[in-house]
């Protein structure tokens, strides 16, 4: 499987690394429990299917506080134009991926420790 990062309008491709599934372990339980902490919600209740504005009912003064956590938790800049265009929470999770996977590389997860 190939993972298409798009760089600037110009797209580049990777080849998915094989601890993928487990990154993205790591990626979703932090998402989930900034979202939590932000929208006061069950961890249990969410799911990935769940759209970000209909069914969280996520305002965009719950997103700015989010998305600024996760960019200081994973020292990225995640790009506001594009959170826009995402509709479920797992579309959100695999942006912020591949956003870490840009920055950092594909072994940055792996590497690292989080609280």
């Amino acid at each position: 499987m190939i993972i298409n990062l798009n760089r600037r309008n110009n797209f580049m491709s990777i080849a998915e690394p094989a601890h993928l599934e487990q990154d993205q372990i790591i990626v979703s339980d932090i998402v989930q429990n900034i979202l939590c902490e932000q929208i006061s919600i069950e961890k249990k209740d969410l799911n990935p299917d769940l759209y970000i504005y209909e069914d969280l009912k996520i305002d965009s003064l719950d997103l700015v506080e989010i998305i600024k956590q996760i960019e200081e938790t994973f020292d990225i800049k995640i790009d506001d134009s594009k959170i826009l265009y995402m509709n479920t929470l797992q579309e959100f999770i695999d942006f912020t991926l591949q956003t870490i996977y840009m920055k950092h590389g594909l072994e940055y997860l792996q590497n690292k420790k989080f609280k």
